[in-house]
């Protein structure tokens, strides 16, 4: 093989090696926005729960135990 031939062979494996590249380049570009999209998916329904309704209730105090006498004179 003369050295310009393999140089040809080389150049079009090269070339196709790019092509590759770029496919796969292309593949990523999806998948990340893709990834992108589901975590915002999966963000917003959490946020608007946050903002509707507070994550946990406020509990109100227990009224301490009055007895009998007490209740009876409130009324």
């Amino acid at each position: 093989m003369v050295w310009y031939e393999q140089i040809a062979a080389l150049q079009a494996e090269l070339s196709k090696e790019r092509q590759h590249s770029r496919e796969q380049a292309e593949r990523i570009a999806v998948l990340a926005d893709q990834a992108q999209r589901l975590q915002l998916a999966q963000m917003q329904p959490q946020q608007i729960e946050d903002c509707v309704a507070p994550a946990e209730p406020e509990r109100q105090q227990p009224e301490p135990p009055r007895s009998w006498w007490s209740r009876f004179w409130s009324k």
